[in-house]
């Protein structure tokens, strides 16, 4: 048996080259606007974010003593007209190792790693670095942010880049199914190195998130919440396409903007969209003691996350991979939203 993570439209955001937008007064027959993170990982992990969600890490690639990666973050679903946040924790690979060794060890860096991120905007052919955040280890040891070339531009519209240790979230045993339960897939006691700077944007639409009452774990909200989520469940359990659709549509406009493509061929690209029909898909229960709340982008978003997986949501089902007879765990993560009362799903 093995666990599959679908990050899928709905979840953390893993798609490459999706930040479509047309600039506010901009003519119609331009090209339009791209706004996305790219990012280069060498030697380390490192888990690049906008305005606190994480767009897209390496964890994987740390997992297996590489801690590499190149890719590009749709950041802009995540940003308002105005200033956001930018950021990246950066950590030692030694934290995923499974030998028994000292966190003083498993701290140490290789003296070539490094992570960098650049918040770029694409009009047609052309493009250009908004902001960036590089850091690398110093002669110490230590990460630190290297000052890139082009700093000058970017402080006209950013900060400056400013640098937290931080733990990285710990998890429990016994929340997750033991056969998919791999305790250095989130290393306790981990120290992570955060950096971040603001940076001013305009340009963006207007996202439905935010409209969004923030979400402060009152008990009401929590109920909300759950409830929100057992109307996925069941209609998943029920594989009833149009309730599901119904369900994203808001999330699916969002995408459907950021991707040039119609909402119904986003909704169809969903890995889930084909697992559902596989005879052997069956949904997973949930237990609520299962998860806690995760709260993201100043309230606005939130999710559930369980204890044992951050990755992992109530949303999970199991499936009999036709290849090769191996049972499947997925799981589709929706960020939601408390707009008009209710919970939405919005990315």
């Amino acid at each position: 048996m093995r666990l599959k993570l679908l990050l899928l439209l709905l979840g953390v955001i893993t798609m490459s080259g999706l930040g479509v937008v047309v600039m506010q007064g901009a003519n119609a027959n331009e090209p339009r606007l791209y706004i996305r993170s790219l990012f280069d990982i060498q030697y380390a992990f490192c888990d690049i974010k906008t305005n606190g969600v994480t767009g897209m890490d390496n964890r994987n690639s740390a997992r297996r003593g590489r801690g590499f990666g190149t890719a590009s973050t749709a950041s802009m679903l995540f940003m308002t007209n105005g200033e956001n946040e930018i950021s990246l924790e950066f950590g030692a690979l030694g934290w995923f190792s499974p030998d028994k060794i000292s966190d003083e060890t498993r701290n140490h860096f290789n003296p070539e790693a490094k992570c960098t991120l650049e918040l770029t905007a694409m009009r047609g052919k052309k493009s250009e670095v908004l902001t960036a955040i590089e850091v690398a280890i110093d002669k110490n040891g230590q990460p630190v942010a290297i000052t890139p070339a082009n700093e000058a531009k970017y402080a006209a519209i950013s900060t400056p880049v400013v640098r937290h240790t931080i733990q990285a979230e710990n998890v429990e045993a016994g929340h997750e199914d033991k056969d998919y339960f791999y305790i250095r897939k989130f290393p306790p006691d981990m120290t992570l190195y955060r950096f971040s700077r603001n940076v001013k944007i305009s340009g963006l639409p207007d996202w439905e998130w935010e409209k969004a009452t923030p979400y402060t774990d009152t008990p009401e909200q929590r109920r909300q919440l759950q409830q929100a989520y057992v109307a996925v469940w069941q209609a998943y359990n029920a594989k009833d396409l149009n309730t599901l659709r119904d369900q994203q549509k808001v999330a699916l406009k969002a995408w459907a903007w950021a991707s040039g493509e119609t909402e119904e061929s986003v909704f169809a690209d969903q890995s889930v969209y084909h697992n559902i029909k596989i005879k052997s898909f069956k949904m997973k229960p949930i237990n609520w003691d299962d998860y806690r709340v995760k709260i993201m982008n100043q309230g606005r978003m939130v999710r559930l996350v369980n204890k044992s997986d951050p990755e992992s949501s109530p949303i999970s089902y199991y499936y009999v991979d036709e290849e090769d007879g191996e049972t499947v765990l997925a799981t589709v993560a929706p960020i939601f939203s408390l707009i008009n009362g209710r919970f939405v799903q919005v990315i």
